[in-house]
């Protein structure tokens, strides 16, 4: 050896326990071959592992094709079965009415044009026999059917369920009568009378479902939804499950659950394969690259292991994004500490009204996304107790201070060390609208008519009592001081008539009866109706004459037009403003003017305000018949009715009426130096309360006519069968237990093709029907003159 090279081999470090020839032996180009080594055999094991990691994300976005159609599904599902508990209900309120079949297929005819033609038809079930069913046609082999005894045992069963109490029951998928296959939902009418088991029923059509929840447009998926026993029920009778199974998901129904599955169309090969090919690439370009590095300098491991993190972390953040993506609710990432958002998905942004870009970054306490922040920081505080909470309600609040209803669910959660919250939040405005407005619809209807029989049963009795005051007050001479007592049971007996009306206007159902009102003074009056109605956010001011305004009108349809008008400009003010009622009044007119602050109407409205259903609020909101009936009661008391207004400087309303000659003198109902004429005429008198039914009696006797009297219609045609010898006048009241005034006409004019009639009631909805609308009609309460004018009239006419 040569000193220079003993120099050059001194160089050379020698490392612990090897060998100095060992060590000039490995060079540079060995250790990039041995670590391409090692890296290929790394890279064989990685290949593998990536099937089974393209298998998994190829099933997440199969997932998430198939997840949207199962929330569709399941929407399908439920708005028919919305529309049933609409029928059931419909059934429990409207059940045992005159003509209820031809009711129900005006109902379910309305129900059906609004659905979307998932329903095929309505029927409804009594006493386990089917007995109407709309449309009829397709459903003929349908009626008369005994459910419980039908030879298929599913359908047999299911009605067991839909009758033993208030759940759904669905039945089917089955063929139906009509063609096809399809859903049969059955619910049991709540508040049914107990003697009787009266059932809803729904046909759904399984296809036009299907169509509706997009089944047809799943082209990359083939699919199946399959019962909760295995058997199939739509789409594909076997799928390929080769290499990657197949993804499944609930289906959930009020009483059974179903299972959907999918997998791609061509199987799972093509996607994995189309998923490893980048996989193998980068694979290889990194077992080059590694070793390149590796030989060159060993300190690059550490920039390649940051690489290898920064990329699985991209790939984790990507499936993150695509999770949150995919769902169709609301889904955030907070931080727990602050309430920090970290991510939100574009469900989220939609239902808060707000970009990404105004949310990520912010906390929600800064934003103030919930209605409630002191309800929000409770919840925080249990979500840290509990660690999750399911359906919890609270208010979303939008940034033009709109409130909605939602729900969320949360978890907590810990990320890269970072305790957060991960909720799912969903909007359910609509549904609880819609809920909310059946149960006020049918609440509504069942006050109306509790109102309606309560006037009923009043107006019989106040006619009674201001009737015998008047017989009595013409036997006591004028200045008997008995007088005094029976006009002023008289003036009660009007009070109570007015209250009566009051109610009958509420349910609908009164008698429109004009008089000589004060303008003024029944505003006056209902200025506490009118304060309450405004609510605490508009101011209600009254600039009234202390002098009487007098018109002709009647008062409860007076105090219906102010109310619909303080309503309107309220609904034009959400934020609050002022509405000024004033009145002033002239020889000839007297002037009712409704001002607000609120937002204006569009020009192109102005022409069209006063048209039946027509309303520029939002839809859902108003039925288009408040500023109708204003206008009807306007020109039916003689007047006229205009509008002004400028878009965001409010509008008012002017409703001119002319003036009446006078105000209603307090008196005797009965004005005794007017006698009434009489008759010798043989009259019927056909009405329950034996109170109503004796006056009339002792009235009419009294005036010379033959009389004879009935508690219903069914006394009253016997009696009338019986009677030897004319009759000239049938006076009945409308509404009589067995038989009430509508049908007794219809029987005795059988018999009697010439008879008069005069038909008596405290509320007018039985007078509504074409056959009847023709006649005379004496609206209860009645005094004994009126009564005695009246049937001279109808005897005359």
């Amino acid at each position: 050896m040569t000193s220079a090279a003993a120099g050059q081999r001194g160089a050379t470090p020698a490392l612990p326990r090897t060998h100095r020839g060992r060590v000039e032996l490995f060079q540079p180009w060995m250790t990039a071959v041995g670590v391409m080594l090692l890296g290929g055999a790394a890279a064989l094991v990685v290949d593998d592992a990536s099937v089974d990691h393209a298998l998994v994300m190829e099933q997440g976005v199969t997932a998430g094709r198939l997840s949207p159609r199962r929330a569709a599904l399941e929407a399908a599902l439920n708005e028919p079965l919305v529309i049933l508990r609409g029928v059931a209900g419909f059934l429990a309120v409207r059940w045992g009415i005159t003509d209820f079949a031809a009711e129900f297929d005006r109902y379910a005819a309305h129900v059906l044009a609004q659905s979307h033609g998932e329903v095929r038809s309505i029927q409804y079930v009594l006493d386990g026999t089917i007995v109407h069913s709309y449309p009829l046609a397709g459903n003929e082999e349908a009626i008369g059917r005994d459910l419980a005894r039908d030879p298929r045992p599913l359908i047999a069963r299911d009605y067991q369920t839909a009758s033993a109490g208030g759940e759904v029951a669905l039945s089917g998928p089955t063929d139906l009568f009509q063609g096809g296959r399809g859903l049969i939902g059955r619910l049991r009418a709540p508040g049914a009378a107990s003697d009787i088991n009266l059932v809803a029923g729904v046909i759904i059509d399984m296809d036009t479902m299907l169509v509706r929840a997009g089944f047809p447009e799943l082209a990359l998926l083939a699919w199946r939804l399959r019962d909760a026993e295995g058997a199939l029920i739509a789409g594909q009778a076997t799928l390929d499950t080769t290499l990657g199974g197949i993804v499944s998901l609930p289906v959930r129904l009020p009483d059974r659950r179903w299972t959907l599955d999918a997998v791609p169309t061509g199987g799972w090969a093509a996607g994995v394969d189309a998923r490893r090919l980048p996989v193998r690439l980068n694979l290889a370009a990194g077992v080059l690259v590694l070793g390149l590095i590796a030989g060159m300098l060993h300190g690059r491991r550490l920039t390649q292991r940051q690489t290898e993190w920064a990329e699985a972390r991209y790939r984790a953040e990507e499936k993150f994004r695509n999770l949150f993506a995919l769902c169709p609710d609301g889904v955030v990432l907070a931080r727990a500490d602050d309430t920090g958002i970290l991510e939100v998905n574009e469900a989220y942004c939609q239902i808060f009204h707000r970009p990404r870009e105004a949310l990520v970054g912010r906390t929600m306490d800064e934003l103030g996304l919930a209605d409630s922040p002191t309800d929000q920081a409770a919840a925080r505080t249990l979500l840290d107790l509990e660690g999750s909470q399911l359906e919890q309600r609270f208010g979303i609040r939008l940034p033009d201070g709109t409130r909605r209803e939602g729900i969320y669910s949360s978890v907590s959660v810990v990320l890269d060390g970072i305790p957060c919250y991960l909720s799912i939040v969903r909007d359910v405005q609509e549904r609880l609208t819609i809920e909310q407005r059946l149960a006020d619809a049918q609440r509504l209807e069942a006050i109306g008519r509790l109102a309606g029989g309560i006037a009923h049963d009043f107006n019989n009795l106040i006619t009674g009592i201001a009737g015998y005051a008047d017989l009595a007050r013409i036997d006591l001479a004028d200045g008997d001081p008995r007088r005094a007592d029976l006009d002023e049971i008289s003036r009660a007996a009007r009070r109570a008539a007015d209250l009566t009306r009051q109610l009958l206007t509420f349910a609908r159902r009164q008698v429109t009866a004009p008089r000589v009102v004060d303008l003024a003074g029944l505003t006056r009056e209902a200025s506490g109706l009118l304060r309450r109605l405004v609510g605490d956010r508009v101011t209600l001011v009254l600039e009234l004459p202390d002098h009487p305004l007098p018109v002709l009108a009647d008062p409860a349809q007076l105090e219906q037009v102010l109310t619909n008008l303080v309503a309107n400009a309220r609904d034009a003010m959400p934020q609050g403003g002022l509405v000024v009622i004033s009145a002033t009044g002239t020889d000839a007119i007297v002037e009712l003017v409704v001002t607000d602050t609120g937002s204006g109407i569009e020009p192109q409205h102005l022409n069209h305000l006063f048209e039946p259903f027509y309303t520029t609020k939002a839809t859902g909101a108003g039925t288009g018949l408040g500023l109708a009936t204003v206008h009807g009661i306007v020109e039916q008391a003689g007047g006229s009715i205009e509008v002004e207004s400028v878009v965001g400087d409010g509008a008012t309303f002017r409703i001119r009426l002319p003036r009446a000659a006078g105000i209603p003198a307090s008196g005797p109902i009965l004005n005794a130096a007017v006698a009434p004429r009489g008759g010798t005429e043989v009259i019927l008198i056909a009405e329950d309360e034996p109170q109503v039914r004796a006056l009339a009696a002792r009235v009419l006797g009294g005036l010379g006519y033959v009389v004879l009297t009935a508690e219903d219609g069914t006394e009253a045609l016997a009696l009338a069968a019986s009677h030897h010898g004319p009759l000239d006048l049938l006076l009945t009241d409308m509404v009589m237990p067995r038989m009430g005034g509508g049908e007794l006409v219809r029987r005795l004019r059988e018999l009697h093709p010439g008879l008069h009639v005069l038909l008596m009631s405290g509320y007018s909805e039985e007078l509504i029907a074409a056959e009847h609308n023709d006649l005379a009609f004496l609206p209860k309460p009645f005094t004994p003159q009126e009564l005695a004018e009246a049937v001279r009239a109808a005897l005359d006419g």
